[in-house]
């Protein structure tokens, strides 16, 4: 018989840390210069309704989602209001990456999407659409992109440019 081990350690995470992507560590090591960079710049940019573009990278591997999940929890705890969207652009497209974000604005604002008709929209009525959704929004938008090197920079681009 296979039984889960008796632990009383607080900090043992178990499998946790493996499988929940929003997953925080008790204890990041060597990143708090980082992590308070990042910290006070967006806490700046909600306080003076300030939009901005955020290019946070590096090789895989070494914490960046980790620091950003830190960063957006620290955020919330301050009762910031904001409503923050993460989207895998791993073997996405365009059309796919903005039907994601116009799904997960959708399910936090109760906002009922026809998608029949969203899924045979063109590009630019999709593109259309998700700005007049985000300006509908009531709080400030967080959007994190993960895997962004898998899209191609004009992509990437119409996304900064929209910020």
């Amino acid at each position: 018989m296979i039984s889960t081990p008796k632990v009383n350690n607080s900090s043992y995470v178990g499998p946790r840390a493996l499988f929940d992507a929003h997953y925080v560590p008790p204890k990041i090591l060597y990143r708090n210069r980082e992590e308070k960079s990042l910290f006070s710049i967006l806490k700046d940019s909600f306080s003076d309704d300030f939009s901005l573009s955020i290019l946070y990278q590096g090789i895989q591997g070494i914490g960046k989602q980790v620091i950003i999940n830190k960063v957006i929890r620290d955020l919330s705890n301050l009762n910031t209001e904001f409503l923050n969207i993460q989207v895998d652009c791993r073997e996405k497209n365009l059309e796919e990456i903005i039907i994601s974000l116009l799904t997960k604005i959708g399910q936090n604002q109760n906002t009922n999407f026809n998608f029949k008709s969203i899924i045979n929209s063109n590009i630019s009525n999709l593109w259309n659409l998700f700005k007049l959704t985000c300006r509908k929004v009531d709080h400030n938008l967080v959007f994190i992109f993960n895997n962004i090197e898998h899209l191609e920079p004009e992509i990437f681009k119409k996304f900064l440019q929209y910020a």
